[in-house]
């Protein structure tokens, strides 16, 4: 941008209240390159993308999208990784756009409960789960045993 100055004419003031900034040219983008065009994560996990515009000059800046923010969202370039699955990264710039394909991945997170009491003779059962619902049984819960008292019969 560059200034322009108050001028004054024969009829008046051509400008009033001080100096007008003169807008620069608007420049199309006529073509978008995302760093990525493929990112694996998993739930959780962020990547930064960013977009280059051809002409470099181009005017505007890049808006982002997901097309299923269920899986992974987008703010200024920064993909997070909601929950398994895939989704597209859109980046536009006017009339031209690029895409990023997210794919995103489970981590099993798993939790022990035993689910089968130990007794004093028999061994239990601890059985570990993650929130997707897979499981699996892993360890046993020592018996019990017995623990020796004396008892005082009057």
């Amino acid at each position: 941008s560059h200034v322009v100055e108050n001028s004054v004419t024969s009829s008046g003031p051509a400008f009033t209240n001080g100096p007008v900034l003169a807008s620069a040219a608007y420049v199309p983008a006529t073509g978008l390159t995302l760093s990525q065009s493929t990112l694996y994560l998993y739930e959780g996990e962020t990547a930064l993308l960013t977009a280059a515009a051809t002409p470099s000059n181009a005017s505007g800046q890049a808006v982002w999208s997901s097309d299923n923010s269920a899986v992974a969202t987008v703010a200024d370039g920064k993909v997070t990784a909601v929950s398994e699955g895939t989704a597209v990264i859109t980046a536009r710039i006017g009339e031209v756009s690029a895409q990023c394909v997210v794919t995103v991945e489970h981590i099993h997170g798993y939790a022990g409960v035993i689910t089968t009491q130990p007794t004093c003779t028999k061994t239990g059962v601890m059985t570990y789960t993650c929130r997707c619902g897979d499981s699996y049984v892993a360890d046993e819960v020592p018996a019990l045993g017995h623990t020796p008292r004396i008892v005082t019969i009057e």
